[in-house]
Parts: C-alpha cells; structure tokens; sequence
C-alpha cells in the first residue's frame, strides 16, 4: 500500500484501512494508472519515495479519481461476518478479507488470523471463490484464484474478516446525466464553455469523470463533454456550450440532461421567474410559462439558468467555496410537507403502536393533519424531521421500523 506509513511504504494493510482512507480522503486511483507491482516499486531509483510518489491521495494532481466517473462515495465499511451477510454482499461485487498463512491445519488452504489479504470474488453450491495476488496465471484454475469449502476452517476464517465498502451513490452529484452521442461528433461545430467565467481548470477537466462532474453544476451553460484526442488515458476532454448541428464526427462526445424543479405557490398559483435588471439578478412571482428552472446541489437551489448563483432567502447571491462555506441558515429545506402517493392515495404519517411510541407509517392524505407534515432536506441533508414533534426520524437497530427522536446521535 503506497499511501501506508511513510517509512513503510508498499506493505500490506487491512482492507477497511484502505475503505477509510478512501472515505476520509474521497478518491480512489483506477488500478491503469497504478498496478499491482509486487514492490517492484522499492527497487526502483529512490526507493521507499518512489513508492510514496505512487500514493494518489498525497498526489490528486497527477491521477484521475475513480470515484469521479461513477458518481459515488464510500461511506465506511460493512462487515460480512456469516455465510448469508457474505453471499448477499458479493452480489454487488468482490469482498475483501484476509487470514493466517502460518500453522494451517492438514487439508485446509488458510487459517485464524489476519496475514495476507485478498479478496473473495464468488462462490457456488459448495465453495468460496478467493482471488489471490499471485498473478493471473497463478494456481490450479491458471486465473490467480483457489476455493475452499464453506464448511471448512478456511472459509470461517475468511468470513470472520470479511468487508466490504459502503458505497452509496452520490444525488448531489447526479442531478445532471450524460448519455454517449452515436457516431461521435465533429470538433468544428462545437462551442466550448468559457473556462475563464466558469473557473474551469485542468483538474476540472483531467478525464471523463471530473469533466461531467463540472458540467453537472454548470446548467443551461454546459450541454455535454467531449474528448479532443481520443488516445487512451487522454487528458484532454473539454465541456461543451453547443454541439451545433450535431453531424457524426470522429470525437467520442457526451450529451447532458439535466433534471430540474420549478417552485409554484399553492395560494395564487404563481411560480418563483427570475428578472435580469441593472440591480442585478431578482426573484418575482410570474405566470407558468416564465417559471424558471432550478436544479439542487448539496443544499443549494441553483438556478439553471444562472448557474454562478443560489438561492438565500428570497434572493440570488453568488456562489463562493464549496458545501463548507454555505452557511446553516442559508441551506434549504421544505417545511410542511405531506409526502404524498397519487396513486394508493396515501400520505406518511406518524402512527403510535400500542406501547405509544411513535413510527413511519402511511394514512389517507389529509392536508390539515399536522401529523402528516414534514420538513425534509433539499439536497444534502436528507433527515425528515417531524413539524408536530419537531424531531427526526431514525432507523434504530433493535426495532425494524423508523421511530422520531431528539437524540442528535441517531
């Protein structure tokens, strides 16, 4: 592990070590850019620097990030310390563990302990599947893999330090979505987004996934991305303002939709427009068809049209920084919301069991019962906190269902 301690660079280390690192630090380096090298990387020239030099995370500015292309982020580690928890996590993908290599018992692969790690990739009728960093070619199955039996010494071991990475998929991020163009597109019929206006940098747009992610917020100003030289691990992608006619080109090329709201009044059934005047940028209650769009971002309402901006009460101010400088009282949320469905005709409500206390549950809507009411989190912050009872709801471990509390920990 290149990112370990500096005087032990390229050692091993537990698998939720890396899982953290990567929560805390929010980056992952695709494995193209740094292989598995055995260590190689100590006999190289400089040595334990050389390896340190292959850590992304003290060096972001000479690697692309993973997590950008998928619009996810790691949220700790999950455990998968029984058959069942195991079986049902690696139906998202490989589970990493680790075990002892020493003392083993007679006909087992593996024993207690936690020495060399790996992963466990699948598994059939009667056995686990390891994948073992021996190389590709390596073992009985000639693809670097073993299996041992579920009833086996092994496989306890493995499972007792099996984990996996939480992964959740990131809203803030993906309220904009990008489709591939067919056919590519032809670089003479494309506008670019002004770099200088928008503050877009290299970093911004050091491969496909940090390019989408910079024109996810940018609107009605960035229409897609594109590729200028299609070679492989290319740095050069570039954000799109028009595509133009749109003629098939040899430009890999792709096109964002982005979702929007619009804000109506129930009373006069206005909606919140926005007027352009020498004062600057201001909020007015207009007819539907002047309604203007607006799209969320970690707990900002921006305007779609008007990207550089958010919305502070009743007026536009200009972005600065990032989600660590919006202050407390400037982030939105809905109050008093019933959280409706059109079709079973029912509402959330709090609903009492027999002991009195208090969970989610669903009733016929009521609009005037103040049980049904809500404020729920506008992008960012997703707590439902009850307006009757002016607590949150949390998900407690010794029951099932969602309770309200005032305990801040929950």
């Amino acid at each position: 592990m290149n990112c370990g301690r500096p005087e032990r660079p390229c050692a091993g280390a537990q698998p939720y070590r890396v899982n953290t690192m990567v929560m805390k630090k929010r980056m992952a380096v695709p494995q193209r850019e740094i292989p598995y090298s055995r260590q190689r990387c100590l006999k190289e020239e400089g040595g334990k620097a050389a390896c340190e030099a292959k850590c992304g995370l003290n060096h972001p500015d000479k690697y692309s990030n993973a997590l950008d292309d998928q619009f996810v982020f790691v949220a700790g580690t999950k455990a998968a310390h029984s058959e069942a928890q195991l079986i049902a996590a690696l139906q998202g993908g490989p589970v990493t563990t680790c075990f002892g290599i020493k003392s083993v018992e007679k006909g087992e692969r593996c024993g207690p302990g936690c020495v060399h790690a790996n992963s466990i990739v699948g598994y059939n009728k009667e056995k686990f599947i390891i994948q073992d960093s021996y190389g590709k070619k390596w073992g009985k199955h000639k693809d670097g893999s073993w299996m041992t039996n579920k009833t086996s010494i092994c496989a306890k071991s493995v499972i007792k330090k099996a984990y996996y990475p939480n992964i959740m998929y990131d809203y803030d991020r993906a309220n904009a979505y990008f489709t591939a163009v067919e056919g590519g597109v032809k670089k003479e019929e494309l506008k670019f987004v002004d770099k200088e206006k928008y503050g877009i940098t290299t970093n911004t747009t050091k491969n496909w996934g940090t390019a989408k992610n910079k024109c996810a917020f940018l609107g009605s100003a960035c229409k897609g991305v594109v590729q200028l030289s299609p070679t492989f691990n290319t740095t050069e992608v570039e954000l799109v303002a028009d595509f133009g006619a749109g003629s098939e080109g040899d430009l890999p090329a792709f096109k964002k939709v982005q979702m929007v709201i619009y804000f109506r009044h129930e009373g006069s059934g206005k909606y919140l427009g926005i007027k352009k005047s020498r004062k600057g940028l201001q909020v007015i209650a207009v007819q539907r068809g002047k309604a203007a769009p607006f799209f969320t971002s970690y707990s900002r309402l921006i305007p779609f049209n008007f990207p550089k901006y958010h919305l502070v009460n009743n007026k536009l101010v200009q972005i600065v920084g990032g989600l660590e400088n919006i202050e407390p009282l400037d982030a939105w949320t809905l109050n008093g919301c019933n959280i409706y469905n059109e079709a079973s005709k029912k509402s959330f409500d709090q609903i009492p069991d027999d002991k009195g206390v208090v969970t989610l549950g669903s009733n016929e809507y009521d609009p005037n019962s103040s049980s049904q009411k809500f404020n729920v989190g506008l992008s960012g912050q997703w707590m439902l906190n009850s307006t009757d009872l002016g607590m949150a709801l949390a998900n407690r471990r010794e029951r099932p269902s969602l309770q309200t509390t005032n305990n801040p920990r929950s």
